[in-house]
């Protein structure tokens, strides 16, 4: 009963409406001292976006969003007198140039990375993009304290893993002697955490390892790009933690929804419901349901691999979007609880957890929710919550401005081929609005969704999907361009 409670809750909270997009252009400029900044020209949208840099290469940004990211200085070359060298710089990041030698150690590929850090801008819809030293942005994050960073990867990408190997040596470097830290995988079920752990114990090999947490059954993606993460982990004494659902459990969720789940089992991945149901309400999360998950949804039906469970069971019929959703939403939730455990277990620890980029983006997948539960969820107010210290970073690792954006915006993005026009991809989308900034008056157009400003800020912050008084949902906090490619 209390399931089908839980389910009824999430389905109402989750009703549809249609997000309205614009693309806009993007101009440069640079600020006076040694930051660097992309600023967008902004029209009213609810999808504030950068266009294009250089030839053809679409910008990029992040959000410092619902978990506030700890500051880094960003202070790394002069463009006071050059925004052009910034463009060139920016679409030089996004093309991933090889800077360095691929046999550099971990140290130098994570000097040659380029990290940036979002200014997001709710009443001028002007985000803007800073330049942030690496090895200043890893310190940091290594010293600040009951950390947990989300490194938001594509699971195929050998070049995602190995900055996120670079990362993970260089935190552990950089935190304080005994500080204790460890490494949670979305790429292993919570079932093989035994596996882990004797891996981590000296007891079972690396070849073990992959076979006992069945990765090929259950994964799928080259094991040989995470062995570098798995290695520095046991070399460094760092631990191991399985974030995912196991498949068994998911499977069910994707045939009959929560209700098809006992008691036990909804309780061992959500040990907040009352929380869980209130994160799904919000005006946010119904924005980021639209934009991020319904459009996922429309692809598998599109690939016709919607009458599969992740267990292979055949349906008669393809899964209807409620137990899509509840499954995504429970697979967020599980992962964003496993990290939350850790770090309140160990609260001057360092939690890296390795996750896929569509989990990360936007604040109201595993970043925000990890946050809600390490702050008590909605009963908090924001002085208790911030009295907790706790910072949750969220990092898109090499994204590309098409995870970002609708189908239709990159078909607009093609006009004019048929006449010998160039195709270029469309801006990266950096932050969705999902209310009117008090402060903006009538610039910003019509209300989102006709709600109430007021209310789905506040609500969207003390769910900690948002920076406090901010109306938007930024793309991430960090996003990190690597040295080269494979």
């Amino acid at each position: 009963r209390g399931a089908r409670l839980l389910a009824a809750v999430l389905l109402a909270s989750a009703s549809g409406f249609t997000p309205r997009a614009t693309t806009t252009s993007a101009s440069i400029s640079a600020s006076s001292g040694r930051r660097r900044r992309t600023s967008m020209s902004m029209g009213v949208s609810r999808r504030d976006a950068m266009g294009t840099l250089g030839a053809g290469v679409a910008s990029a940004s992040v959000g410092a969003g619902a978990s506030t990211a700890a500051a880094a200085e960003p202070v790394t070359r002069d463009y006071s007198a050059s925004p052009a060298q910034l463009a060139a710089d920016v679409a030089r990041d996004l093309k991933n140039p090889v800077v360095v030698s691929p046999d550099a150690s971990n140290s130098e590929w994570l000097a040659g990375s380029s990290p940036y850090a979002v200014v997001p801008s709710p009443k001028e819809l002007n985000p803007a993009l800073d330049a942030l030293d690496p090895q200043r942005t890893v310190e940091t994050i290594a010293k600040g304290g009951g950390q947990v960073v989300f490194l938001g990867e594509h699971h195929d990408s050998g070049e995602d893993h190995r900055l996120q190997a670079a990362l993970i040596e260089q935190l552990r470097a950089a935190a304080a002697p005994g500080v204790p830290m460890a490494v949670g995988l979305e790429a292993i079920q919570q079932k093989f955490q035994p596996v882990l752990d004797a891996y981590l114990a000296g007891k079972i090999s690396e070849a073990e390892l992959e076979e006992g947490v069945e990765w090929g059954k259950r994964w799928f993606w080259p094991f040989k790009n995470y062995a570098p993460i798995f290695q520095a982990c046991k070399r460094l004494n760092i631990g191991l933690v399985a974030l995912n659902v196991n498949s068994e459990t998911l499977s069910k969720v994707e045939v009959g929804g929560y209700p098809a789940l006992t008691k036990e089992e909804l309780s061992s991945y959500i040990t907040d419901p009352r929380g869980f149901g209130a994160f799904s309400g919000s005006t946010a999360f119904k924005e980021y349901v639209e934009y991020i998950v319904r459009p996922s949804y429309v692809q598998h039906e599109e690939l016709g691999i919607l009458k599969t469970t992740i267990t292979g069971q055949q349906l008669d019929e393809n899964m209807p979007f409620k137990n899509f959703l509840s499954g995504r939403l429970l697979w967020d939730e599980a992962m964003a609880e496993q990290a939350a455990s850790w770090v309140t277990k160990n609260p001057t620890g360092l939690f890296v957890g390795l996750i896929g980029n569509d989990h990360v983006k936007f604040g109201c997948g595993v970043p925000g929710r990890c946050a809600r539960i390490l702050q008590g969820g909605p009963k908090l107010t924001i002085d208790e919550a911030a009295a907790q210290k706790r910072a949750v970073t969220s990092i898109m690792i090499n994204p590309t401005p098409f995870e970002t954006t609708t189908r239709s915006q990159r078909a607009t993005s093609q006009v004019g081929l048929k006449d010998g026009g160039s195709k270029q991809p469309p801006g990266m989308t950096l932050q969705l609005r999902f209310a009117q900034d008090p402060s903006a008056g009538a610039t910003q157009g019509a209300a989102v969704q006709g709600g109430d400003s007021l209310r789905d800020i506040e609500v969207a912050s003390s769910l900690k999907q948002a920076a406090a008084g901010s109306s938007v949902l930024p793309l991430a906090d960090i996003l990190w361009y690597s040295a080269g490619r494979d």
